[in-house]
């Protein structure tokens, strides 16, 4: 629910005119509020070899990553998209 709520952030912020500041604050969010989580789960596994775990967890925070990136420039793009149509 939380990265949902930060990727419409980045769009609004990117739909404002500033995508790169919507993805730099959006994105370290994404980062920052998942990491509690991440120590849980690596606490939850202690002993046991974290590899897979490491790497699901990269994974998961380089797609959270890549979509604050894509609702920043998506909300820019629609900002672009809206003012240069001919009005009627």
């Amino acid at each position: 629910m939380i990265n949902a709520l930060l990727m419409l952030a980045a769009l609004g912020i990117g739909f404002g005119g500033s995508p790169w500041p919507a993805f730099a604050i959006c994105g370290t969010l994404v980062v920052a509020l998942g990491i509690p989580r991440q120590r849980e789960s690596l606490r939850r596994y202690a002993g046991q070899p974290k590899t897979d775990i490491v790497l699901g967890m990269l994974f998961e925070v380089c797609a959270a990553l890549a979509g604050a990136f894509a609702s920043a420039w998506i909300g820019y793009g629609l900002r672009l998209l809206l003012t240069h149509l001919p009005a009627r």
